[in-house]
């Protein structure tokens, strides 16, 4: 797009002379229309989505400044005559495009309008640290290959979206206010640093986040929380506590992997990456309190002696039990292999007890180990809740973050004033099958206007007649980079 158009002259030194007298020619304003027309397909993962774009750009004035620098004759009605310095409908690109569907441009000499319809893939920057909590903002940016100081682009008109795909309203919350931005920078960032007029339209877009908070991050948490139920076994229950924390263990694992398909992936962690981590670490560590406080109980040798004899036992028993109850032999008993039946603690086939590690003088410090048992149980609690709790912080001051920023701004202050424009959206928004280069242009009773020296953004507020005022100044002074202006519709 950025092929390099000469000026119609004879010769250079003409050329020359002309390009100077168009800079003391004062700056035309190409009143511009942005409408989004459907916005489809949005892949956060890949940060890109696919919109209808139609932009409309009206520049009154032009034909008397080309009548000033080129003569009568330039300003004919004949397409022909036009040079192609002011052929507006070739210089209008979409920068942050990434694929081209389909592009159609018109232009009215009459009307002096112009106009582009761009179908096609474009680019997104999002980051999703605080997801399933996180916001962000599509942009489309609109750059137009004229210096600065003969045409700058001026918001004239917003709409609301006309369609929303059904998967994207489902999963996020796509607001129908528009952000634009009047930027002047160089699109190719060549090094003759010509300063182009560009406008960005951001659409601010919410995760939905109840879906994950239902199906994620609550199952998680539930899961870490039996976990802790262990704490109210004795320490000798080795076995139920490890049964425990394994299984949900092992649980969290197999939900984690059905929840994969759903979940982004990212090169970085998010905040439910944070917090399923914490969970891991969590359960991994209330495995291992329970070894530590049955060592703690006993010592290695009566530890090992305990499991030498428990499965000495268990083995021949397990097999001798078996064989009774298919021959009525009972062997176990007659050879001194197993434990008498009634109940007793000791036989004369072999003289250990059957609670060889409780009554060994080694596991002496049951007391003790019940003590530390306890200690490591609520250092566990309060560093779980300290991550949990700076997990939950971490959500909240990033939706009260996305809540104060001056798009959310707009999208509160739209809401509440919904019923004083309904009759100024049914009066300026178009039908879905009208052709938008029909529509007629409503301007804006405060734009902002453009610094060359920088950005300048232009907002707008919901409310007519004197509702507006008052709601646009007190938005106006929380946020200074804003400009409300009175004819924003929205739904």
């Amino acid at each position: 797009m950025m092929v390099a158009m000469q000026v119609e002259g004879n010769g250079p030194a003409g050329a020359a002379q002309r390009a100077r007298e168009a800079q003391r020619l004062p700056t035309i304003t190409g009143w511009t229309r942005l409408l989004l027309l459907d916005v489809r397909d949005v892949d956060l993962e890949a940060q890109t989505f696919v919109a209808d774009v139609d932009i409309q750009v009206r520049c009154p004035g032009l034909r008397a400044r080309l009548s000033a620098l080129y003569g009568a004759d330039a300003c004919s009605e004949a397409l022909g005559s036009w040079p192609m310095q002011w052929r507006l409908d070739q210089r209008l690109w979409i920068r942050n495009a990434v694929e081209e569907v389909s592009t159609e441009r018109w232009f009215d000499v009459s009307k002096e309008a112009f106009r582009l319809r761009f179908v096609g893939k474009l680019s997104a920057r999002c980051r999703h640290e605080d997801f399933p909590f996180d916001a962000f903002k599509l942009p489309v940016e609109v750059s137009l290959t004229v210096p600065v100081h003969q045409v700058q682009l001026e918001l004239e008109d917003s709409r609301v979206l006309l369609r929303l795909d059904a998967p994207v309203r489902s999963l996020l919350d796509v607001s129908p206010v528009m952000v634009h931005s009047v930027c002047h920078s160089d699109p190719d960032e060549s090094a003759s640093r010509v300063e182009y007029p560009v406008l960005t339209a951001l659409l601010a877009v919410r995760r939905k986040s109840a879906f994950f908070v239902w199906n994620s991050i609550v199952p998680a948490l539930f899961m870490t929380a039996l976990a802790g139920c262990a704490a109210c076994l004795a320490v000798e229950s080795i076995d139920p506590r490890l049964d425990l924390a394994l299984a949900l263990l092992m649980a969290l694992v197999g939900f984690k992997q059905g929840q994969k398909t759903q979940l982004p992936v990212l090169p970085y962690n998010t905040l439910l990456d944070v917090s399923v981590i914490v969970q891991y670490v969590g359960l991994v560590a209330a495995c291992l309190i329970s070894v530590l406080s049955l060592m703690r109980a006993c010592n290695p040798l009566s530890a090992a002696s305990l499991v030498g004899w428990h499965v000495a036992l268990a083995g021949p028993c397990a097999a001798a039990d078996v064989l009774s109850s298919l021959t009525g032999w009972h062997g176990c008993e007659e050879r001194g292999w197993g434990l008498p039946h009634d109940g007793s603690t000791s036989s004369p086939s072999h003289p250990f007890p059957r609670d060889a590690a409780l009554t060994d003088p080694g596991c002496d410090n049951i007391a003790q180990a019940s003590r530390t048992d306890g200690l490591l149980w609520v250092m566990w609690g309060a560093v779980m809740f300290g991550a949990h709790l700076h997990i939950l912080l971490s959500a909240i001051m990033s939706r009260a973050a996305t809540l104060l920023a001056p798009e959310w701004a707009l999208i509160k202050l739209c809401r509440t004033h919904q019923a004083d424009v309904e009759a100024l959206v049914a009066a300026s928004r178009p039908d879905e099958e009208a052709d938008p280069a029909t529509l007629t242009p409503v301007p804006s009773q405060a734009v902002a206007r453009p610094d060359r020296s920088g950005c300048s953004s232009s907002g707008a507020s919901t409310s007519a007649g004197s509702a507006t005022p008052s709601a646009a100044g007190s938005l106006a002074s929380a946020t200074t980079s804003t400009t409300c202006s009175t004819t924003w519709p929205c739904s």
